[in-house]
């Protein structure tokens, strides 16, 4: 028996559906890998968990199922209930000890583990060598730079091979040759918003082994910001944003380039008001010392969004099924990728703050920050996506823009 509430559904799993026997039922995934490992519920399992927001206690849960379903006895369903709290998947005491538990034992690694290894990408060596291999061989774009200096790529996940793989080659295959001393990375946080921007100290682990952070930048870097800093371990952990370019990075340049890893936060009040982030003096502050951190490097530098445009549909909050707006999708991602290959990061932030970003790009911040800090001359489309999603009635868009100093 519980005492007080009885502990909730965790928001952060990723839930998707199964089919097993021609019979409809959710699996349940925790990318953080808290809970010991993934489980498979019914739907009416988990139309009973979303309930249990209603904060009953004990109780009160009881009394609720005897007026209003006359059952009397509810054991089996606090019985799976006990069984998912034991494994992490509630907001319960159990959960944060484990959470605790994995803090500490984060802090004393000196490398970031891959999260989405055997779900997104294999992690053998061998088998991510032939499936990065296909990836790149998907690229149709006719763009034979490969020397260009900054790119807007996605982070869809890498399982979508019929939906992502092109996009993502048309836009790494532009970086090719370069040859960088240093990867600018700038990711969508998703989770965490401990600061407009969240920085790490750990290396970054691969199929192919770690790639480096470069600590000796971020010292500069740190010196120049005069401790206005935020370096959020727990921020990188459970992202994936910066996880995708890591491992394809790795792959390109074979560990000969370090990388900068930054997870970009809420620019939550430019939004609100409709402004410029650059009239935040944090913002301003921050992107201003990157710059001239990165010009007294005298490194060669290549600059890279890790982000997806819309986001629509049932399963980001609308009411609406993402397939009957699809049109109307692609004409609003048309405008903000023409800011961007007019260099108009402003214009891009205004378009889309003006409705408060009705479209969810979750990479608004992310790009806004890149093109800011690398100072493009010429920007090229390369290609773009649709993927949607059937079960949850939402669809993401993507694209690969590139961009030349």
């Amino acid at each position: 028996m519980y005492h007080g509430n009885i502990p909730t559904l965790r928001q952060d799993l990723d839930l998707s559906l199964y089919h097993e026997d021609g019979e409809e039922l959710i699996l349940m995934v925790d990318r953080k890998k808290i809970a010991d490992k993934p489980v498979i519920i019914s739907k009416d399992f988990l139309t009973f968990l979303l309930f249990l927001d209603n904060n009953f206690t004990f109780d009160e849960l009881k009394d609720y199922f005897k007026k209003e379903f006359q059952i009397e006895n509810i054991d089996n369903l606090l019985g799976q209930l006990y069984e998912l709290d034991e494994l992490g998947y509630l907001n319960s005491e159990k959960f944060y000890e484990k959470y605790v538990q994995e803090v500490h034992n984060y802090e004393n690694l000196l490398y970031r583990p891959m999260i989405a290894a055997n779900l997104s990408y294999p992690s053998e060596p061998q088998d991510f060598l032939l499936f990065i291999d296909e990836l790149f061989k998907k690229d149709n774009v006719n763009f034979n730079s490969k020397m260009l200096d900054g790119i807007i790529v996605p982070h869809l996940d890498l399982s979508l091979k019929n939906y992502s793989h092109k996009i993502y080659a048309s836009g790494y295959n532009t970086i090719k040759e370069t040859n960088p001393d240093l990867v600018i990375v700038f990711g969508t946080s998703h989770f965490v918003s401990s600061d407009n921007f969240m920085l790490t100290k750990k290396n970054y682990s691969t199929p192919l082994g770690e790639i480096e952070t470069d600590i000796d930048f971020l010292n500069d870097l740190i010196n120049e910001l005069n401790s206005e800093i935020t370096i959020d371990e727990m921020a990188h952990r459970y992202e994936h944003s910066i996880e995708y370019p890591a491992v394809i990075l790795k792959y390109l340049f074979e560990g000969k380039s370090k990388i900068l890893p930054i997870l970009v936060g809420s620019f939550n009040n430019s939004l609100i008001n409709n402004t410029s982030p650059m009239l935040d003096n944090k913002i301003k502050y921050f992107i201003e010392t990157l710059k001239r951190t990165i010009a007294k490097s005298n490194k060669k530098i290549i600059y890279i969004a890790s982000v997806d445009f819309s986001h629509i549909g049932e399963k980001f909050g609308d009411d609406f099924d993402a397939k009957e707006k699809l049109d109307e999708c692609k004409i609003e991602d048309k405008k903000s990728i023409n800011h961007l290959l007019n260099l108009d990061y402003e214009g891009f932030f205004k378009q889309n703050s003006e409705h408060k970003n009705k479209w969810n790009i979750c990479g608004l911040n992310p790009i806004y920050s890149m093109l800011a800090t690398m100072d493009a001359k010429q920007g090229y489309f390369l290609d773009y996506a649709q993927w949607y999603e059937e079960e949850t009635k939402s669809a993401v868009t993507i694209a690969s823009l590139g961009f030349s100093k």
